[in-house]
């Protein structure tokens, strides 16, 4: 016998929605989660967004993908995070699922080892195209249409500092200012010391900080990407 179970699926009425303006629709769109393995509605997508990505420095390669996994077979942070999919991010890219891809943790954790780069049929440089999609998402974050919950762009902040404040990197203001200052983490902070203090006893690390003597080519460099 067939089954007897309601079908609960609801239908939706597209002409409801104002089709001239894309956006309107998505706005006005009924919302349902989703996943690259589920239906993907056309209109909670924006389908400009990987022409977004590949204005961007590194995006240009976006579209040669053609879903063969190459790239996610042979990345060695699937051996700690399974979850992490770097075909996946191409994919969700190219079909425009902008919000789901760019509040992603997944595009924060790529270590940029090149090794998909090297085995890629295709040689698109994921590092290159992931490190694009998450420039829109730091745009997308200080124009407060999105909120980024990894702790990554916070950490990269930090370095560079380190960097544009002493052209080196200076591991204990590197901690102060990440784990102190930014997270209010003094947990973690704490939690670094003993490996802090033995790294110092060592001479791994110096207590005080000393600048580089080229610090005005740094300097120009980071005023030409206040410019940009």
């Amino acid at each position: 016998m067939g089954s007897t179970e309601k079908d609960t699926t609801t239908l939706i009425d597209v002409t409801k929605f104002d089709t001239s303006d894309y956006k309107s629709a998505r706005k006005n769109a009924p919302k349902s989660p989703r996943s690259t393995t589920g239906p993907i509605k056309a209109w909670e997508t924006d389908p400009n967004f990987k022409y977004e990505v590949q204005r961007q420095p590194g995006g240009k390669d976006l579209l040669y993908c053609y879903q063969c996994s190459t790239c996610t077979l042979s990345c060695p942070i699937r051996e700690i995070n399974p979850d992490f999919n770097p075909r996946r991010i191409i994919e969700m890219a190219v079909l425009g699922m902008k919000e789901e891809i760019l509040s992603s943790e997944e595009i924060w954790i790529c270590a940029s080892c090149q090794t998909c780069y090297e085995r890629c049929p295709q040689n698109v440089k994921f590092s290159e195209v992931i490190g694009a999609i998450k420039n829109v998402a730091m745009k997308e974050a200080q124009e407060g249409n999105i909120e980024i919950t990894s702790k990554k762009p916070g950490f990269d902040g930090s370095f560079m500092r380190m960097i544009e404040m002493f052209g080196r990197l200076y591991e204990p203001g590197l901690l102060m200012d990440f784990l102190l200052l930014k997270n209010k983490d003094f947990n973690g902070l704490f939690g670094y010391m003993p490996l802090g203090i033995n790294m110092f006893k060592k001479g791994k690390i110096a207590f005080f900080p000393s600048k580089i003597k080229g610090m005005d080519c740094i300097k120009n460099i980071f005023e030409k990407l206040e410019e940009e």
